[in-house]
């Protein structure tokens, strides 16, 4: 199915107000999990709090973030907890690999528009566009994901992007890494880039109290 752009979610709020503090909700969330947050949890939270106070409250262009780091270290469990309950409805969250699934679907139909129209469609009416577990396989899609992600900053929509991997080991191949390194030069200057890198992995503790 395909997603013409941002639509509200079927749960969590949609009224804008600005009084978020996403600080307390993790505040909340830890406690009733029995969980101490590490110093890069409690910063990426931090951020989240200030881009979430910024995103309800005014209608400037926040920086987006980039959060990266090996599994197990807290992304999802943070990016749930925001996106769940952040007071916005003009927000959507996929998977990177679903994304471009149906980017090259939308392209190789028939009488399929051009490239512009294409981004256009599948990210209108956003304020926040989320990604999980963005990573780049084929060296073809360099060229698009630096013409998507010029889109999205050009246009003021709020990138929000998980990884196992930094900006800068993405598309590693050194035959074709070169390729990738003006997307590494747009993430660099148009995100906050953060790292989760706890001892702690929280997958392995959920699954030995499962």
């Amino acid at each position: 199915m395909l997603n013409n752009g941002c639509v509200p979610s079927e749960s969590g709020p949609t009224e804008v107000t600005a009084d978020f503090r996403f600080t307390r909700v993790m505040a909340e969330q830890a406690a009733r999990a029995r969980l101490t947050l590490d110093d890069d949890q409690l910063s990426l939270i931090a951020r989240l709090d200030a881009l979430g106070q910024q995103l309800v409250s005014t209608t400037g262009r926040p920086q987006g973030v980039y959060v990266w780091g090996r599994t197990g270290r807290g992304k999802s469990f943070i990016l749930d907890h925001f996106f769940a309950s952040l007071p916005l409805a003009a927000r959507r969250r996929v998977h990177f690999h679903h994304f471009f699934r149906e980017l090259h679907q939308r392209l190789n139909a028939p009488g399929a528009p051009d490239l512009q129209t294409v981004m256009r469609q599948m990210t209108s009416g956003c304020r926040l566009l989320c990604f999980d577990e963005f990573h780049l396989h084929d060296p073809g899609d360099a060229m698009l994901i630096k013409a998507l992600l010029e889109h999205l900053f050009q246009h003021g929509i709020v990138l929000l992007a998980t990884s196992n991997y930094p900006p800068e080991m993405l598309l590693p191949n050194p035959l074709y890494h070169d390729r990738f390194l003006p997307s590494i030069a747009l993430i660099r200057a148009h995100l906050t880039v953060v790292a989760l890198n706890g001892e702690e992995d929280y997958r392995e503790r959920h699954l030995s109290q499962g």
